[in-house]
């Protein structure tokens, strides 16, 4: 280290206390280092600090006079407002627009599937069968499956029955037309399920009692 190095490391820790800055204590530092060289021992530093220290003293003093008169000419205004307005938490931004519409759609799917969740197999197929427009409750009960996997095929057979069973009643209800023809069922076929072919022969049934009537 050169000599300016070596005053200001062993400087440093001597006026710590005193409250000088660290371009301060750089200062004061260069201007030790000043009356010495880089031939200097480290007696000759220390013995030029601790002249120097009633000098720094001085400096300290003054700093602080300075401070007390500045404090007193400007004193801290009192705050008009001790509980000042908060600045709330950055949150996430509400969304606008599609954003808020697909957030809006998301909760009410959520919502639809949690209510489903607690609904029973009845309730969910009645609910089926009512979304597609159809009330009858016999078709309705005759056409459930047994499991919710099923839904999907039983629908599209309980659509059927149900647009059989409709021809039937417009048919009945026309004028001069009493009970003619019956109800027009649906070929049995592969593609329906157990319970289809169960409604088929029950609604077979009740064709050959209308035309016997």
């Amino acid at each position: 280290m050169n000599i300016q190095e070596r005053v200001l490391t062993t400087l440093k820790p001597l006026v710590a206390s005193k409250g000088f800055g660290d371009k301060a204590v750089q200062g004061l530092a260069t201007n030790l280092s000043a009356g010495l060289t880089e031939e200097s021992t480290d007696e000759d530093i220390n013995t030029a600090i601790n002249g120097a220290m009633p000098l720094f003293d001085i400096m300290q003093s003054e700093n602080t006079r300075y401070v007390n008169e500045w404090k007193k000419k400007n004193p801290t205004p009192t705050n008009p407002n001790p509980n000042p307005a908060q600045t709330p938490n950055p949150t996430t931004p509400e969304p606008t627009g599609s954003e808020k519409v697909i957030a809006e759609l998301a909760k009410k799917v959520d919502l639809l599937l949690q209510q489903n969740s607690q609904l029973s197999l009845k309730q969910k197929w009645d609910k089926l069968a009512e979304a597609n427009g159809i009330t009858n409750e016999f078709l309705i009960n005759k056409c459930q499956p047994q499991t919710e996997e099923d839904f999907d095929i039983a629908i599209e057979e309980l659509k059927n029955f149900n647009k059989d069973f409709v021809k039937h009643t417009a048919n009945e209800k026309s004028p001069g037309k009493p009970n003619t023809g019956g109800v027009t069922l649906p070929e049995a076929s592969k593609t329906l399920t157990a319970t289809g072919k169960q409604v088929l022969a029950s609604l077979q049934a009740q064709n050959e009692l209308i035309k016997n009537k």
